[in-house]
């Protein structure tokens, strides 16, 4: 479940400070940058000041190229260049994959998937955590339509692969009540995978999209493939302190963030 806190501004060196509750356990998800992929961390609140250095993974593919080895299967998932009335523009550079690239969206009944070229993870074996992570813009009928993502070593093998924060819906009937993403995001939004049971092999991921027989909507696309190996967080006090990288043309940094618990 996603808890969007209030927004909060940096002083000129870049501190922050976040209010939380205290006694829980939370997940932090920093998304957004460009040029980069997501990172989620667990951070126990307990005593005392900590700052939280997540690093986050440069992308490895922006599709600007080409379509980077994806694929579609029925012709609803297209790359190219999203339609700036619905998303403005893709995450990183131009062009992205998506459900409604010519700007009319999907229709009713409609089921597609996008698979992932093969990642080679064998040189990784023996990792402690690895992740994939990519940054999402949704735009379906809550409740209903959606994308899930599954998750093979052998192409013929699949099985369900959840994000890190989880999905938004745990039941959609357009992907026959299967778990998934679905509604407004209202933005790029970056979301992460744990993959660390896949190093040491290949390794494919494939996107499925589903819309049951009602509402319709504009789409849902992807950009900003990356992967990278995790970093634990510090414990953090009831009042999480941060620090934004330097911004040269701004003395302060305005930050809109979520707690995922």
């Amino acid at each position: 479940m996603v808890h969007p806190v209030s927004s909060t501004t940096s002083g000129v060196a870049g501190d922050y400070t976040l209010p939380v509750s205290g006694g829980e356990d939370y997940l932090l998800r920093f998304d957004g940058v460009p040029g980069y992929g997501a990172r989620v961390v667990e951070a126990p609140v307990m005593l005392g000041d900590y700052h939280l250095s997540p690093g986050l993974d440069a992308i490895e593919e922006d599709f600007e190229t080409d379509d980077g080895g994806f694929s579609g299967a029925q012709g609803l998932w297209n790359h190219g260049t999203p339609p700036g009335a619905v998303v403005g523009s893709a995450f990183s550079g131009a062009n992205c994959w998506g459900i409604g690239m010519d700007g009319n969206g999907y229709e009713d009944a409609q089921t597609d998937t996008l698979t992932s070229t093969y990642y080679n993870l064998v040189p990784l074996a023996g990792t402690d955590y690895y992740q994939l992570s990519f940054h999402f813009w949704s735009a379906t009928e809550a409740g209903f339509d959606g994308v899930q993502v599954l998750a093979s070593s052998n192409t013929f093998d699949w099985e369900p692969l959840t994000p890190v924060e989880g999905f938004t819906d745990n039941f959609l009937g357009g992907l026959g009540q299967q778990p998934g993403w679905s509604g407004h995001s209202g933005r790029w939004q970056g979301t992460v995978f744990d993959i660390t049971d896949y190093a040491g092999g290949l390794f494919q991921f494939k996107l499925v999209f589903g819309s049951d027989a009602g509402v319709t909507d504009a789409g849902f696309f992807i950009d900003g493939i990356a992967f990278g190996e995790g970093k634990n967080a510090t414990a953090v006090p009831f009042r999480l302190p941060g620090r934004c990288r330097r911004n040269p043309d701004h003395s302060v940094i305005a930050a809109d963030l979520a707690i995922l618990i």
